[in-house]
């Protein structure tokens, strides 16, 4: 995303005007030369060049809607050049050589407008609850003008005659103690929740204390730290309260799925799957066929179905180097999460991990790719599991370069 500063101050380097510095000069002459030769591929090319430096300039669009193919080609550089031209109110008046070239205006018009009032009634927003200092009502106003800029990315004559605090997204409480409030609200939450019996909501509510918890661990915070005590005392209150909530859920939830249940599953049972347990509040589970492994994820059945299938042949190429399982009478518990909030929420000492491993619990994440190439990170990971148990006080450089050498050292999941 754009930043605001610098949103704020596109209108006054997109001067159409060039200056003797201007990088897009030699490329919009290039393109008008290779335009006049007939070579429309070359000053397409050209033309694009130019606008990386000048993306609003209605000359450089004009120019780039000059060689636009006909069709879907002269619509899109249409609506580009109408709204980079367009004020704070919507409208705007085309360059003179534009005005045979466009086409659907009066649609994009129409769009451009609603987006200008969008826009205004969103800094309105903002400005609303800013006054009122709440946490609840500043995290709307951060909303607000993060997705007013988002608006003012493609229409920059948005930001027209509004002051610049007025689209900061940054805020400040007046008493620098409010933070506290949220995870004490959150507190609040799972408390009255698992009073009710709202077992989920507890989950939910705890995990994003705990992620604050695992962040407030991490080196090189940017601002200012967080209390010393923050992670030991509301993050242990929140790590008891999941676990407690979590044994809750296994006891109402019941058994998990096997890969035959789930190989039952048709297509549309599939998508009502996903959508049921889209959360780790309720998350999808399942046992690897000889109950080596149970697997939980909010991912949607796909993934849950992949690990479960599969985890058992990434343990046995384990035992298979190792040439021992400690693990016999010990089931092991992988988690996967799409996104790195979702390791945060689960405990991740380090920002920057794809996963880790904590005695029998592996976390991972997945967000875009294969299971098997999840199956990869997932032997690295289930390394650690079998030095802690196997290997205990080693180096860590070790640790890592073997989990680094196992999670590439074979093609294929069925490999041995």
């Amino acid at each position: 995303m754009i930043s605001s500063a610098l949103l704020l101050v596109l209108p006054l380097v997109q001067s159409p005007e060039a200056t003797p510095s201007d990088p897009a000069g030699p490329m919009l002459a290039a393109g008008r030369r290779a335009r006049d030769a007939g070579n429309l591929k070359k000053a397409r090319i050209d033309f694009e060049a130019a606008l990386a430096f000048r993306p609003h300039d209605p000359e450089l669009l004009t120019e780039r809607l000059s060689v636009a193919s006909e069709g879907d080609g002269r619509a899109l550089w249409s609506q580009v050049l109408w709204e980079a031209i367009a004020d704070e109110r919507g409208r705007g008046r085309l360059p003179k050589a534009a005005s045979s070239l466009v086409s659907g205006g009066v649609e994009t018009q129409a769009v451009i407008k609603a987006r200008a009032a969008a826009f205004k009634e969103l800094v309105s927003l903002a400005k609303s609850k800013v006054r009122r200092n709440d946490p609840g009502d500043l995290a709307v106003a951060w909303w607000a003008r993060r997705l007013a800029l988002e608006l003012a990315q493609v229409q920059p004559g948005l930001v027209a005659g509004v002051a610049a605090e007025d689209l900061d997204p940054r805020h400040r409480l007046a008493n620098e103690d409010d933070w506290r409030e949220v995870p004490r609200a959150l507190e609040k939450l799972w408390i009255r929740a698992a009073a009710s019996g709202r077992t989920s909501l507890v989950i939910e509510a705890a995990r994003i204390v705990v992620g604050l918890a695992a962040q407030a661990g991490f080196v090189n915070l940017k601002g200012e730290a967080p209390p010393e005590n923050f992670r030991a005392n509301m993050g242990g209150t929140a790590s008891n309260a999941l676990a407690q909530a979590r044994r809750r859920l296994k006891e109402q939830a019941g058994r998990p799925w096997t890969i035959p249940e789930l190989d039952e599953q048709i297509a549309a049972q599939e998508e009502s799957f996903t959508r049921e347990h889209d959360s780790f509040g309720l998350p999808g589970t399942a046992l690897s066929p000889r109950e080596w492994y149970l697997v939980e994820t909010d991912c949607g059945f796909q993934t849950l179905r992949g690990v479960a299938a599969t985890i058992e042949r990434h343990h046995t190429r384990l035992v298979n180097f190792y040439g021992e399982d400690p693990f016999t009478e010990r089931q092991g518990l992988v988690r996967i999460v799409p996104l790195a909030a979702g390791l945060e929420s689960e405990g991740a000492p380090f920002y920057w991990a794809a996963g880790f491993q904590g005695g029998d619990t592996t976390v991972f994440r997945f967000s875009a790719g294969t299971i098997e190439g999840l199956g990869h990170g997932l032997t690295h990971e289930l390394t650690h599991r079998f030095d802690g148990a196997l290997c205990p006080g080693q180096p860590s450089w070790l640790t890592e370069g073997k989990a680094v050498w196992t999670g590439s050292a074979y093609g294929h999941s069925e490999e041995t």
